[in-house]
C-alpha cells in the first residue's frame, strides 16, 4: 500500500521524499535543530496530502500522534476524511520506538514531545495543528503547551494529560523500574498478519478493538521474526517496561494550563470515559454536577481518611486511590480553559479508526464553532 521510507542522516532540516495519500515519508532526524546536537535516531511518517500545498497553507496542515504501542497507521481511516474537509496535508508520524521508526530506549513521554518540535521544524513549519490520540494526545498537549505560538489548534482523542503520580509514589514506581527484567528477549511470533491482528483485537488497552482496526494497525505495526518464519511486533519491547520517572499530578494540571489554542478533546462512553462514569447516578464524566459530586466526595473521604490513618497516602488497591485518580482528571479538566469535549456514544478507544465517519464529522462540527461551552459537543453527533 505504500512505500518503504528512506532512512536520512541527515539532521532535522531534511526534507520528506514523498507527498500523496498515505504514503511513507524520509526517515527525518528527530535532533540536531537550535543548537540541540543530534542523537542519531530517526522517526518514519507518513504524509496524506501535498507538502508543497501545506507549506503555503499553515491553518490546514496537522502533524498526527499514535497511541502507545500503536503506530502512524491508526489515522488511515480518517485522514481521508480530513483533506476532504479542507486539510492541506497530515503527516502522520510513527513515535520512538513504535512502528518505523528506531528504538530509543529508556523511553520517556517527555522526549516525545521534544521530537514533536523537532520534527516540525524538519518540516520547516513555524505554525501547524495537532490530531493525537491516546499517548499521542498527552504528548500533544504538551507540546502546545511548550510552544503555544506554533500550534494553531489541537484535536486529543481519548486523551486528557499522561499517567502521572503524586509525590508518595514516587519511590514505588522507581523501585518496580528498576527491579523489572529487560523486555529485550521476549518476542512472541505469529503465523501470520491475521494471526497477529488476532492477538492484538485482544490485547487492547480499553476494551477490544474490531479486528478490521487491529489489522490496520497490524499492517504496520509487524516486521519479519529474526527466525525468518513468522512475525514479531515492531515496537521495542522496552516500550513495556514501566518508566523510570512519571510527571507529578500537580506538573501535568500546570501543563494542561498554558495550553493557549483551541482543543478538542473528543472521546467515546466506552473508551476511558468508562472508568470515571458515574452513570449508576446518572452522571455524565465532566459534566457539571459530575464535577461536583467527585470533588465533594474525594476532599470528604481524603479529610477522614488523612486524620485516621496520621496522614498516610491511600494504597493503590483501593477505592479511595482510585477517586484520587478521578479528582486528577476534573482538576485537569477545570484546567483546560480552551478545551471543548465531544463524546460519542461508543467507538472504544480508537474511536478515529472504529467511527471516523463521526469523528471527521466531529473535528468539523467543533473547528466551525458550533456550539457553546466546554460541554456542548454531546447529541450533535448522530448517534450520540
Amino acid at each position: 500500500r505504500t512505500s518503504e521510507p528512506e532512512a536520512l542522516s541527515s539532521p532535522a532540516h531534511g526534507k520528506t521524499r514523498s507527498e500523496g495519500a498515505g504514503q511513507d515519508g524520509a526517515g527525518l532526524g528527530a535532533r540536531g535543530v537550535g543548537g540541540n546536537p543530534p542523537d542519531g535516531t530517526k522517526l518514519a511518517i507518513r504524509v496524506f496530502g501535498s507538502l508543497a500545498k501545506a507549506a503555503a497553507e499553515p491553518s490546514t496542515r496537522w502533524i498526527a500522534l499514535h497511541g502507545y504501542l500503536d503506530n502512524s497507521a491508526t489515522f488511515d481511516a480518517l485522514c481521508p476524511k480530513l483533506l476532504a474537509q479542507g486539510a492541506s496535508a497530515i503527516v502522520c508520524v510513527d513515535l520512538a520506538g513504535h512502528g518505523r521508526s528506531d528504538k530509543r530506549p529508556p523511553y520517556h513521554a517527555l522526549d516525545y514531545a521534544a521530537d514533536t518540535i523537532f520534527l516540525a521544524e524538519a518540516l520547516q513549519w513555524d505554525r501547524y495543528s495537532l490530531l493525537a490520540h491516546s499517548l499521542g494526545g498527552s504528548v500533544s498537549q504538551v507540546v502546545a503547551a511548550t510552544v503555544p505560538d506554533r500550534v494553531v489548534r489541537l484535536v486529543s482523542i481519548e486523551a486528557l494529560g499522561f499517567m502521572s503520580q503524586h509525590p508518595d509514589q514516587a519511590v514505588d514506581n522507581l523501585r518496580l523500574a528498576v527491579t523489572t527484567p529487560p523486555k529485550g528477549s521476549n518476542l512472541q511470533t505469529y503465523a501470520s498478519l491475521e494471526a497477529a491482528a488476532q492477538r492484538r483485537a485482544k490485547m487492547n488497552l480499553v476494551g477490544s478493538l474490531p479486528i478490521e482496526a487491529a489489522r490496520i494497525l497490524c499492517s504496520r505495526g509487524t516486521k519479519p521474526a529474526p527466525s525468518g518464519s513468522g512475525l514479531v511486533w515492531a515496537s521495542d519491547p522496552e516500550l513495556l517496561a514501566p518508566s523510570r520517572f512519571r510527571i507529578e499530578e500537580a506538573t501535568m494540571q500546570y501543563m494542561i494550563s498554558q495550553i493557549k489554542c483551541p482543543m478538542l478533546l473528543l472521546y467515546s462512553q466506552d473508551g476511558f470515559l468508562r472508568y470515571y462514569n458515574l452513570s449508576v447516578l446518572g452522571l455524565r464524566t465532566f459534566s457539571f454536577p459530575w464535577c461536583v459530586v467527585i470533588g465533594a466526595v474525594y476532599n470528604v473521604w481524603k479529610t477522614a481518611h488523612s486524620m485516621i490513618t496520621f496522614g498516610a497516602p491511600p494504597r493503590k488497591d483501593t477505592a479511595l486511590f482510585k477517586l484520587r485518580m478521578a479528582y486528577g482528571v476534573l482538576r485537569r479538566w477545570m484546567k483546560a480553559s480552551t478545551a471543548k469535549l465531544i463524546c460519542l456514544p461508543d467507538g472504544g478507544h480508537h474511536p478515529h479508526l472504529t467511527r471516523a465517519d463521526d469523528v471527521a464529522k466531529a473535528i468539523m462540527l467543533w473547528h466551525s464553532g458550533a456550539g457553546q461551552g466546554k460541554d456542548e459537543g454531546q447529541g450533535k453527533i448522530k448517534g450520540a
